[in-house]
């Protein structure tokens, strides 16, 4: 999806889209806030390196922090400052030392009249970018849709059920290595497409992130540094069913995670 945007870390291509002219190169230390939700700022944001992640207040009594994404080199924000007058409609904080690329409202005016079609080239690649993020989640939601016609069709049966449900996942993850272990650590289903290594690897890991599901106020999800996200499958009592294991990807991890987590405890449900 990155590819779809401006690599305006190349400086050929930075010079065509503007240059030092328009954009403010700007570093940031880690933990440092770069945008607050609700704020009044219009600037955009290219990420040359480091990493942020992306919040939202819930509207609870304690106003709790939502994550919602976590963006890294190649991606952007602040988007809506080109496409409307809303204020932010998230908070922006740095996970790592962090250096982007700042176009102002101002500039990006002087921009169009200078420069028409870098603009429409910056717009065009935000546009493009939006458009595959909406996809991805219909694409996900989708999948939520079939996996509860799933279990509602094959209930109590889970020999056709969990393979069912695997085949969805398989769809909208666009992933074919999926595996469900039991308390004893051992596969209970897999995805017909899993490859034996990674199998393998599933096994190794998942006695440990067993034990750590079992400790006090531990996450739904473990996502590792290889790409593999773990997720805990609860059954309605609260105890531990099983695990889920799934590789995903680095454009979609925040979300595809997010919805993993969800089929794990729907799963859960029926064990």
């Amino acid at each position: 999806m990155k590819n779809m945007f401006i690599n305006l870390s190349d400086p050929a291509i930075f010079e065509i889209f503007g240059g030092a002219e328009y954009w403010e190169k700007i570093s940031y230390p880690y933990g440092e806030k770069i945008l607050e939700e609700g704020g009044e700022g219009k600037d955009f944001y290219y990420i040359l390196s480091g990493t942020v992640e992306v919040t939202k207040t819930l509207s609870d009594n304690r106003e709790t922090q939502k994550h919602l994404a976590t963006l890294t080199a190649g991606d952007f924000f602040g988007e809506g400052s080109l496409l409307s007058e809303k204020g932010r409609g998230a908070t922006i904080i740095c996970l790592a030392p962090t250096e982007v690329l700042k176009l102002n409202p101002e500039k990006f005016q002087k921009l169009v009249r200078a420069e028409p079609e870098a603009a429409s080239g910056i717009l065009l690649g935000i546009v493009k970018v939006l458009n595959a993020r909406l996809q991805a989640m219909n694409t996900r939601l989708i999948a939520l849709y079939d996996v509860t016609r799933i279990m509602t069709m094959f209930k109590g049966n889970l020999s056709q059920m969990i393979p069912a449900i695997f085949i969805e996942l398989s769809r909208a993850i666009d992933h074919f290595s999926i595996a469900m272990f039991d308390v004893n650590g051992l596969p209970m289903h897999t995805s017909i497409e899993l490859n034996p290594d990674v199998l393998a690897k599933f096994e190794m890991h998942v006695p440990d992130y067993f034990n750590r599901f079992k400790m006090p106020d531990a996450p739904e999800s473990f996502l590792d540094q290889d790409g593999t996200v773990y997720c805990a499958s609860h059954k309605p009592d609260g105890s531990l069913a099983a695990i889920l294991a799934c590789e995903v990807c680095d454009e979609f991890k925040d979300e595809e995670t997010r919805l993993l987590v969800t089929i794990a405890e729907q799963i859960g449900n029926v064990l």
